[in-house]
């Protein structure tokens, strides 16, 4: 038996966590923690800009951003082509033959630009007639030509840039991810803040900071890739990704198609309000990408050495999972008005009713990402992930149309909620018949139950109109109980408790 001692002669038994669970904890931690700084720097300090871009752009300007942002993650899923998932895949086979993983890199790159390619040019030729379809408010020339090609730049920098998320170069992944953002936020203080550009200087911004990363990606592929086509790898690799486009394009339904539909039965205004609380609400996704990104190699490794021990690993770690990503979520939905309003303008102010539904739906997200994983990893699995994802697009574009008109914000809102919902349950579903996973079902419901009280009574709070501090105070108070009750119900222990907060605390063996 394993015991830690503590300075007060407290010796803490190792029952739960045992040492080798403590050593996947601690391999996770130190890249989500990598991950985790460089998406709050990124993502983090674009969200506490909002002052900044709630004054210099109108709830009209933030509205065309709101839909380009949404068009420009269907183009660049359609580009990739699941090109991402694959090499988090393949490079697992190649990455001990040397010359079959540049073979493979040089196949994928190669037939990757030269599709991109022919469709940025057809989408330049015909994008006249064809985006006013889907973004009627949103003019063709210059936004859209403009936002083309800075998709066009974009996609060799992400693969290049994916490769050390893969070999799990936290740190080099972060210190780029940093580089990027901060030229691109440069580039738009300045295009919004001294030129006065509004929203298409935001775009021209985006797309300057793409020319320059697409210029440094050449150079990072150069020495990582053999310029050749191997078609047996390609046909290879295409029967692995293709199911996971339909699946791709399914979640973009899902996750960014309310606005565009919004747009088409409101105006930009209401798009832009939207649009702030849906990214004050999708701070918790920060959390959820950067656990996801250390986890993927994390689950791709263990699942590969440990075989069937894997899964009992998988099982105890999504328990800590969801109870931290719970307590986040709930965070940011107490805390959504008192952010709101000190964040922005008073034109903005009625954004903080969507926060909370949004901010549940990447908490819910993050649980999808629990159960997807085994599906990438099973390669024959990932034909099954369409059936999952359409399932969910349809619901969503089914409530989209019925919720919208009648709810507006609101009803995109809770549209994009039950949708992700439905995306969990239905990836649940196939991942437990292809890869199973035992969870710990009973602690995970207890865990549910505890965060119920607090973030009850903390949107409650709300209809008493209360001043900013005492609210504030209160909340942080209401906090306080979740972590009372996962004790209470026995869900964490005191032990466990010690062992989480010092992380990866000295752990000496006692006779």
């Amino acid at each position: 038996m394993r015991i830690i001692e503590q300075p007060l002669k407290i010796r803490v038994k190792l029952s739960y966590m045992d040492s080798r669970m403590l050593s996947y904890i601690k391999h996770l931690t130190k890249h989500s923690f990598n991950y985790s700084l460089a998406e709050i720097l990124t993502k983090g300090a674009g969200f506490f800009l909002i002052p900044i871009y709630t004054r210099f752009l109108t709830p009209d300007d933030f509205g065309i951003i709101t839909i380009i942002r949404a068009i420009s993650n269907v183009v660049i899923v359609i580009y990739l082509m699941g090109q991402i998932a694959s090499l988090q895949k393949f490079y697992f086979e190649y990455k001990n033959d040397p010359k079959k993983l540049k073979d493979y890199l040089g196949t994928i790159i190669i037939s990757l630009f030269c599709f991109i390619l022919i469709c940025t040019l057809l989408l330049q030729l015909f994008g006249n007639s064809l985006f006013p379809i889907i973004a009627k408010n949103v003019p063709f020339k210059p936004y859209l030509q403009i936002v083309l090609c800075t998709l066009f730049l974009t996609p060799l920098f992400r693969f290049w840039h994916r490769l050390f998320q893969v070999r799990e170069r936290s740190s080099l992944y972060s210190l780029i991810s940093i580089a990027e953002f901060w030229i691109k936020i440069s580039l738009t203080l300045y295009f919004i803040i001294i030129l006065k550009q509004g929203a298409l200087g935001m775009i021209k911004a985006f797309c300057c900071s793409a020319f320059i990363f697409f210029i440094i990606a050449i150079g990072g592929v150069f020495k990582e890739v053999n310029f050749t086509i191997n078609f047996p790898m390609l046909k290879e690799s295409l029967k692995y990704r293709m199911p996971i486009v339909p699946h791709s394009l399914s979640g973009w339904v899902i996750g960014l198609s309310d606005r565009l539909i919004l747009g088409h039965y409101t105006d930009l205004s209401n798009v832009g309000i939207y649009g702030i609380g849906y990214t004050i609400g999708s701070a918790m996704e920060i959390i959820v990408v950067a656990i996801n990104l250390a986890y993927v190699p994390f689950f791709m490794s263990t699942a590969t050495d440990k075989g069937e021990e894997a899964k009992n690993i998988f099982s105890r770690l999504s328990t800590y999972y969801i109870m931290a990503i719970l307590f986040i979520a709930t965070c940011i939905s107490i805390f959504a008005k008192e952010v709101i309003v000190l964040m922005t303008v008073k034109s903005y102010y009625s954004a903080f009713k969507i926060v909370p539904i949004i901010a549940f739906s990447y908490m819910i997200s993050g649980m999808y990402h629990l159960v997807a994983k085994p599906i990438f990893y099973v390669k024959t699995a990932t034909k099954y992930l369409p059936i999952a994802s359409f399932g969910s697009a349809i619901i969503n574009l089914i409530l989209n149309y019925l919720l919208i008109p009648k709810y507006d914000q609101m009803g995109a809102a809770y549209a994009t909620l039950i949708s992700f919902l439905a995306s969990f349950l239905f990836t649940w579903v196939i991942s437990y018949k292809v890869y199973p996973i035992k969870f710990e079902y009973k602690k995970i419901i207890l865990i549910f139950s505890a965060i119920i009280p607090t973030l009850l009574v903390g949107l409650s709070l709300e209809m008493l109109n209360l001043n900013i501090l005492p609210s504030i105070l209160i909340k942080f108070t209401l906090l306080l109980l979740y972590p009372i009750l996962l004790l209470s119900f026995g869900v964490l222990q005191w032990n466990q408790i010690i062992i989480l907060k010092n992380g990866l605390i000295k752990r000496k063996k006692m006779a």
